[in-house]
Parts: C-alpha cells; sequence; structure tokens
C-alpha cells in the first residue's frame, strides 16, 4: 500500500510510459484512445488517490482473476457518496525491477492489480 502521492504519481508515470510503449509496438491496440491522455504530463492514470495498493504474485503464475477477491473489492467500490476506486493494470505489464524493490515485492513477482482508492468524483448533473 502506497499513501505517498508523490510515489503514487511516480507509478502514474511508469504506468504511462509503459502503456505508450505499448501502444507503439501494436498501433491497432485498443488503448490508442488513449495517447493523447497518455501523453499529457498532468494526467494521473491513478486520477491523483491519496492511497494506491496492489495484489500480486510470483510472476507468470498469476492473474488478476485468480488473485483479486472480487466480491468484496466491488463493494468497497460502493462505499461513500462521491469517493471511488479504480482498479486496473495493464501499465504494469513491463514492471521495473526497481519498482518492485520499493514497494517491497521480491524481483520475481508481478504486480497484477493495482487499485486506486478514494477517488473523488464529481456529481453528475441533474
Amino acid at each position: 500500500m502506497v499513501n505517498n502521492r508523490n510515489k503514487i504519481r511516480e507509478l502514474s508515470d511508469e504506468s504511462k510510459k509503459n502503456l505508450l510503449s505499448s501502444i507503439e509496438k501494436d498501433p491497432a491496440s485498443p488503448l490508442k484512445k488513449y495517447e493523447a491522455a497518455l501523453h499529457n504530463k498532468d494526467f494521473n492514470v491513478f486520477y491523483n488517490a491519496p492511497v494506491w495498493c496492489t495484489s500480486s504474485g510470483p510472476s507468470g503464475s498469476v492473474h488478476s482473476g485468480s488473485i483479486v477477491p472480487w466480491p468484496p473489492l466491488t463493494s468497497c467500490f460502493r462505499r461513500r457518496p462521491g469517493v471511488g476506486n479504480l482498479l486496473g493494470g495493464p501499465g504494469f505489464a513491463d514492471q521495473k525491477p526497481e519498482t518492485l524493490k520499493e514497494l517491497g515485492l521480491p524481483e520475481e513477482f508481478q504486480i497484477v492489480a493495482p487499485m486506486a482508492l478514494g477517488i473523488r468524483i464529481p456529481s453528475r448533473p441533474s
């Protein structure tokens, strides 16, 4: 779990670089529609959330469907009006060993399902 906004920004920047690299390798990628936002230096893929956490496991042996406790996780998405959470991980397909080390994860692990918690959701107009 990370609750340092500067570190969460670094994780966002790493994720953006990985996503842009993925788009470069496959211009037909469905991620292409996000390319402009990913080039925006002010865009944070975790929407400036105050808390970031992840599920992780040994590289190649886990995927989000096997490690994330979906029912409890989805219930936490509806906790407070105006506050939400985001689950997503395509930007962490190519992880730097130093990122894993900084997060206290073994080098042979992979980030499976990063979650941004406490995102402010604007009210919808009536």
